[in-house]
């Protein structure tokens, strides 16, 4: 019989991991921006970086807090790097070393989930089946692939962050409306497929939805809805159900969380001055 040795829990670094999605556009790239410095990217959107340009040009954050590694010219190899070695997802271990940063995002999820289709593609076809899996119709395998790589890609990306002191950030794009099909309700999600967003969520400590209202207000919905999902929070306390992020600063709302234990309405209206 196997027997596991029964261990005492000691204090680690303490990390943030955030699941932040929603429209194009809305800002999500600039909120990110105000995490802890300096923040590394991992882009495999184009231009994913404009949304921080105006910040840089202005002089409001610093071009050497912003190192990035771009992605985004389609290479499906660094889908099977992130994914396939745990202790070194993206090569980081090396980078970390050379340019230490203090969070990670990545930049965009959905982008990703595009990428690691091509690359389930590709293994799938040495399989040797009759009928081969193509872009128009991957076939389950296809699929099958896709999901494995996308959550053991965040899984991966989640624990090195942890191991060195790293905050992590995952952005997505809103997708379609998908229907409960328990309950017949339709709801808003992440533009990714199954159950991938919920367990991306599940190993994240905050998942907020972003979005802009009528008078062009950024607004981050952090407490659950029934037609937005997922949604979660260990922050904010249930006071809270929207803040307004125009002119947030994660940095400072990340102090105020460790030195209050929670944030409430009152903390929110302390830190918008």
């Amino acid at each position: 019989m196997l027997v596991k040795e029964v261990k005492q829990w000691e204090p680690q670094n303490s990390t943030l991991n955030v699941l932040l999605w929603g429209k194009e556009g809305v800002g999500k790239t600039y909120l990110t921006a105000t995490m802890p410095k300096p923040c590394m990217y991992l882009t495999f959107d184009p231009n994913a970086l404009n949304g921080v340009n105006d910040q840089i040009v202005s002089g409001a954050i610093k071009a050497e807090d912003i190192p990035y590694l771009s992605f985004d010219d389609g290479d499906y190899r660094e889908v099977a790097m992130a994914y396939k070695d745990p202790t070194n997802p993206f090569g980081l271990e090396s980078i970390y070393k050379e340019t230490p940063f203090k969070t990670l995002v990545l930049d965009s999820l959905t982008s990703w989930f595009k990428l690691a289709l091509t690359y389930a593609i590709e293994l799938s076809r040495t399989y040797g089946l009759k009928e081969q899996p193509t872009i128009e119709r991957p076939q389950l395998v296809g699929y099958g692939i896709r999901s494995t790589a996308t959550k053991e890609m965040a899984f991966n990306l989640i624990n090195w962050c942890r191991k060195h002191g790293v905050n992590c950030v995952f952005i997505a794009h809103k997708g379609e409306m998908v229907k409960d099909e328990q309950t017949g309700i339709m709801y808003n999600s992440i533009g990714l497929s199954g159950d991938i967003p919920n367990e991306i969520a599940r190993w994240c400590d905050e998942c907020w939805m972003m979005g802009v209202d009528g008078t062009g207000k950024r607004l981050l919905q952090v407490q659950p809805l029934s037609n937005a999902r997922p949604l979660k929070t260990r922050m904010f306390s249930s006071d809270v159900s929207t803040v307004d992020a125009t002119t947030l600063s994660l940095s400072q709302l990340i102090d105020a969380w460790r030195s209050t234990g929670k944030i409430n309405n009152d903390t929110l209206t302390h830190l918008k001055g």
